[in-house]
């Protein structure tokens, strides 16, 4: 599990400059979102977070970079 999160984590820097910001906002949440579920435990508040995190659409892109930068 943690050489899965390392790879989230250290392809980031990768993907800067080759990925539209949208995309690179999207994807970090994608990975908040795994790495809360990949935890052994995890409370119901979390779940609805990772379920709000997948939802995401184009119509709420400043929520997409105030939730990953307030995480």
């Amino acid at each position: 599990m943690e050489v899965i999160l390392a790879i989230f984590f250290y392809i980031f820097p990768c993907l800067q400059g080759i990925l539209l910001q949208e995309y690179i906002d999207y994807f970090l949440l994608f990975v908040r979102s795994t790495h809360m579920l990949l935890r052994s435990e995890i409370i119901e508040a979390e779940i609805y977070r990772c379920e709000e995190d997948f939802k995401v659409s184009g119509a709420n892109q400043a929520h997409v970079r105030r939730s990953f930068y307030n995480f």
